[in-house]
């Protein structure tokens, strides 16, 4: 398990045209982490939310590679985060990164990461700790 703690920050809004709203919180580039990822949140408050989550460059909009960004798409989670300190644990590597040849073969891409994280937070959650 990997821990990454950081202040949310406006990014582009990208997620959000996508259906994907994202905490972005910047990274310095960690290439082991490189990827998607199932996660738990944990929230200022002490709530823990799913989250699917990408660590990287955004190759997809930014071909010539953005700054390393961390983006957490918390499941059934609609609150504003900007400025607020969160933590992520980093449970679950799903994937490495991929560059998309537009936005509706990532939004695809999405869904399937979105129901990945579900399920394997299910199974997890039925295996004694």
């Amino acid at each position: 398990m990997h821990v990454i703690e950081g202040i949310v920050e406006h990014g582009d809004a990208r997620g959000r045209e996508l259906g994907f709203r994202t905490a972005n919180i910047a990274m310095s580039q960690n290439d082991e982490l490189d990827g998607v990822w199932g996660a738990q949140v944990l929230l200022p408050d002490g709530r823990r939310i799913l989250a699917t989550v990408s660590v990287g460059r955004r190759t997809t909009f930014y071909r010539e590679g953005g700054h390393v960004l961390l983006e957490a798409h918390l499941l059934d989670f609609s609150e504003d985060l900007y400025g607020q300190k969160l933590v992520v644990f980093l449970t679950d590597f799903q994937r490495p990164q991929v560059t998309y040849v537009d936005g509706a073969s990532l939004i695809n891409q999405l869904h399937l990461d979105v129901a990945q994280t579900r399920e394997r937070s299910r199974h997890r959650s039925a295996v004694p700790a």
